[in-house]
């Protein structure tokens, strides 16, 4: 069931802007492993909100290929990594944690998903993901699911196990029946799998292979995907682009989906640019496109002044942020900067001194940019007007 909604939706909280890509927080964790080198290694980074804010957990692993695993087995392998998800520039912090030996790369009963498939085998395991609980002690959580169709085909979410990865203490809790600290019940992957069934179903198989009447696909840079964002209601929300199956860089809506409850929103913007069409304009301009290597990442689109941009990082080939671009869904409007402060001035017109290249209105004169500038203020003293009132 998918609720289609039009205008721009009031859900995600542009406040909470998720700057830090996947590829950044795996870098920024990696520089503060310190004198744990020698046993462990980084894995993969899992994003939450912690006090309100989107952040990047990154636990530790054992390194290497099994000898590690074993020879520290009875030590564990030293905690987790904090990384900000909204502000580029702060420090990334270790936490230690004793004794933290049940991993995703253990050995025998000591791994963590063998441990829950011991206790119930009767389950698919869709999603590891390593989050803090509300006492900021680690977990593992697991998301469950059933074959929906024929007992073999698709997955249906039925349930949460969690390991304690000191202890090694597992808990089920059947959906809906889990505690509040746990965020993420809807798997990234089972969202994905749902938003595709979705949208290339709708008039039957054979119309998704022949005609493609009304044919629908999750879009992303690498294939079909979807990230995790702040709702102004508390909640998170997996945010995906849903595109036609063609070439082009068009998109016909996007689809939010709650985390908690699995519910899914769509949000019709025919002919605005897709993830792909916006990315491919911050890859191509100048700015970028000088500096050899560099790859734009994570697209998301926020709805800020009332219109929807994409914000995406620009990162280097070691996955370090070097720049922010900003680009108009409607139009295609291109902003560039080493910060989003800055790239937003740009867009507001609003920065006396641009740092870094501007949009591709940057050629006008000082005369429309005082305009526009009047033009603002117009608006915040109509608006500050209208509180009074």
């Amino acid at each position: 069931n998918v609720t289609v909604a039009t205008g721009p939706s009031d859900i995600i909280n542009s406040s909470h802007i998720r700057l830090v890509s996947y590829e950044t927080a795996r870098w920024r964790s990696d520089k503060v492993i310190g004198s744990l080198g020698y046993k462990s290694e980084i894995t993969e980074p899992d994003i939450q909100t912690l006090n309100g804010t989107l952040v990047w957990i990154t636990p530790l692993d054992y390194s290497g290929f099994l000898i590690k695993a074993w020879s520290y087995a009875d030590e564990g392998t030293g905690g987790y990594v904090i990384v900000n998800a909204e502000d580029p520039k702060a420090d990334a912090q270790l936490v230690s944690v004793n004794h933290m030996i049940y991993t995703r790369y253990a050995l025998l009963g000591n791994e963590v998903n063998r441990r829950v498939w011991e206790q119930h085998p009767e389950y698919l395991q869709m999603e590891t993901t390593f989050q803090l609980d509300d006492r900021m002690q680690p977990k593992y959580v697991i998301n469950l699911a059933e074959p929906m169709l024929y007992g073999c085909i698709g997955e249906r979410p039925v349930g949460i196990a969690t390991i304690d990865p000191v202890t090694g203490y597992v808990e089920f809790y059947r959906l809906g029946d889990q505690p509040a600290w746990i965020q993420r019940v809807w798997s990234e992957t089972t969202t994905e799998d749902w938003i595709g069934w979705w949208g290339r179903y709708q008039l039957g198989w054979w119309n998704s292979i022949l005609e493609q009447r009304d044919v629908r696909i999750l879009s992303g840079i690498d294939g079909p995907d979807v990230f995790l964002v702040n709702g102004r209601d508390g909640n998170l929300y997996w945010f995906g682009t849903v595109s036609n199956p063609g070439t082009d860089t068009s998109m016909v809506g996007y689809m939010l989906t709650n985390v908690k409850t699995g519910t899914f929103t769509f949000h019709e913007t025919p002919g605005y640019y897709n993830d792909l069409g916006a990315a491919q304009n911050v890859l191509q301009n100048p700015e970028v496109a000088k500096a050899p290597g560099l790859e734009v990442v994570q697209p998301i689109m926020y709805v800020i002044d009332n219109q929807e941009v994409w914000i995406i990082p620009v990162i280097t080939p070691s996955g370090e942020q070097t720049l922010v671009g900003l680009v108009e869904a409607r139009s295609g409007t291109t902003y560039i900067g080493p910060s989003l402060q800055n790239v937003l001035g740009q867009w507001r017109g609003i920065t006396g001194v641009q740092e870094i290249g501007s949009g591709t209105d940057s050629g006008i004169s000082l005369k429309d940019k005082i305009a526009q500038i009047r033009k603002l203020l117009d608006e915040i003293e109509a608006e500050s007007a209208a509180e009074d009132t």
